[in-house]
């Protein structure tokens, strides 16, 4: 009988299981700072524009992105909810709607819905087979 040796492999640096690197613990902390300075100095002033609230979630946002502590996609979300949270967004000049539906009314966008519908159906027909017969009946 032959004799089954278990090999492991250590987990490298860049290894989704391996500990946060020092980029992401500093990028963890400065893009906090600077959200936490950009909350008060943006709230000190007497004229305070959306810009100025805007900006240190805009800074927080490309630091994340740039050092990625928490996924890409859940920094984007966690910047339009920012966004609203600091005010930064101004309402159209009908005055109709709060500000989260201003900002939130791009992810209605019935573009999205298409896109996503044509994912839907494309997985369908991959689990399915019925993309593979579609390319044979075609040959």
């Amino acid at each position: 009988m032959s004799e089954q040796r278990r090999v492991t492999i250590p987990p490298s640096e860049g290894d989704a299981t391996s500990v946060p690197s020092m980029i992401q613990r500093v990028g963890l902390l400065t893009g906090l700072m600077v959200l936490g300075v950009g909350w008060f100095w943006a709230h000190s002033l007497p004229t305070s524009t959306s810009a100025d609230r805007l900006a240190p979630v805009l800074i927080f946002t490309v630091l994340w992105w740039l050092t990625e502590p928490i996924p890409i996609a859940a920094t984007g979300l966690l910047s339009v909810v920012l966004a609203v949270a600091f005010d930064a967004v101004p309402l159209s000049e009908g005055g109709g709607g709060s500000v989260a539906k201003v900002v939130l009314a791009p992810f209605a966008d019935p573009s999205v819905f298409f896109l996503l519908g044509g994912m839907f159906l494309a997985q369908g027909m991959v689990r399915h087979g019925l993309d593979r017969r579609l390319a044979l009946s075609v040959l």
